[in-house]
């Protein structure tokens, strides 16, 4: 049974309403108030599955009602549907803006109400759905990769230290070949230690505006010597030198050196992980120029020819999300393109990924704002 709130201050229109909704049978649960006030109070205690609202009332107009609902979690996300006499375009859009899902103009049918009140829970129920399996996927995911993430290269420094207590039976090679493991897996370790501290970081970015500001504030660097060092020192780790191929315009831009580095770096260990030795990586870097607004954009596309990644996969571009694990056998955590994605939207840039095509492929293009003539060349880097 859905539950749902009515607020309207006509006592016979609200009447009529709640009627109209009780008669559906055993389908609704009908809760009302009389002014805006009441209604807030009621939405947060009663927590309804969908909130019909009048927009002129005294105390708290529909518009306020709105506004509040919108603020409290619980209530954030709960279907909202505006009814009103006035039915020009400006009400409306003001409606919607605000963030209302649906419009009823007074008269309305008791077939319109019904079929927006339906509309809407089945709109609503298809979301939750929808989000309750992203969570059981990113739930498995993690289930899945963060512990074999965690206890594989702890596992190996904790092996090859085991080894090391008895070192005066070993070889000097076998020595040298055991610190060089535990090395490795260190940095291993480590790396997935700081990309989780940088994804805390920039999901904080997101919901705080001046930790964005700051970010955005007095950043600009050189991009062709970052992007060409951190991607050939990224390929060398791969064996992949060779096939790294670049094509870059010098520019300076707005994004701090070690997020720029962090970009290229991710990127680059993908376009590795997932695609043949000795099949070409393309690094194309070149400005353009944005007429109408007068801005310049800096515009960077690499492209391997692995596997490539569906349409699906890349709707679900998240941290801990490996596509395909079970069938492809890989290391990471899932946290390198969500990181990406992450950085790159921070700085007020775009990300774009091309599905697989024949041949198949990835091809990954952002782009990122050219810095001003007055930008520092100073780099912040969190």
């Amino acid at each position: 049974m859905k539950k749902i709130l009515v607020i309207e201050d006509d006592a016979s229109i609200r009447s009529r309403i709640v009627d109209t909704l009780e008669l559906e049978g055993d389908d609704y649960a009908v809760v009302s108030a009389a002014n805006g006030l009441d209604g807030v109070e009621r939405a947060k205690t009663e927590l309804p599955d969908l909130i019909i609202s009048d927009i002129m009332m005294p105390e708290l107009d529909g518009y306020g009602v709105l506004r509040e609902v919108r603020r409290h979690p619980p209530t954030a996300l709960t279907p909202f549907i505006f009814l009103s006499a006035k039915g020009d375009r400006d009400h409306q859009r003001e409606g919607m803006v605000l963030g209302a899902d649906d419009y009823l103009t007074k008269p309305f049918t008791i077939d319109e109400l019904l079929k927006a009140v339906s509309a809407q829970l089945a709109k609503h129920t298809i979301q939750q759905t929808q989000a309750q399996q992203q969570l059981d996927a990113l739930r498995e995911s993690i289930t899945v990769s963060l512990p074999h993430e965690l206890r594989t290269p702890l596992s190996s420094i904790i092996g090859f230290g085991e080894l090391l207590r008895d070192y005066r039976s070993m070889s000097h090679e076998n020595i040298i070949a055991a610190i060089e493991q535990i090395c490795t897996n260190a940095q291993r370790l480590q790396r997935l230690t700081e990309n989780f501290i940088l994804y805390a970081q920039l999901e904080v970015a997101r919901s705080s505006k001046d930790w964005t500001e700051a970010l955005q504030t007095n950043v600009s660097v050189l991009a062709q010597d970052i992007i060409a060092r951190a991607a050939q020192r990224t390929a060398e780790e791969h064996d992949r030198l060779r096939d790294v191929h670049f094509d870059t315009a010098p520019v300076t831009i707005a994004i701090s050196a070690g997020h720029l580095t962090k970009i290229i770096e991710e990127l680059v260990d993908n376009a590795c992980k997932f695609s043949p030795p000795n099949t070409p990586i393309s690094i194309k870097g070149r400005v353009i120029t944005d007429v109408a607004n007068n801005q310049q954009h800096y515009e960077l596309t690499i492209t391997d020819s692995g596997r490539g990644m569906t349409v699906e996969q890349i709707h679900n571009i998240g941290a801990y999300i490996q596509f395909e694990r079970k069938t492809y056998e890989q290391q990471g955590s899932g946290f390198g393109l969500i990181l990406v994605k992450r950085i790159v939207e921070v700085y007020r840039g775009s990300i774009n990924f091309t599905a697989a095509q024949n041949p198949s492929g990835t091809s990954v293009t952002l782009t990122l704002p050219v810095a001003g003539e007055h930008a520092s060349q100073k780099s912040m880097v969190i």
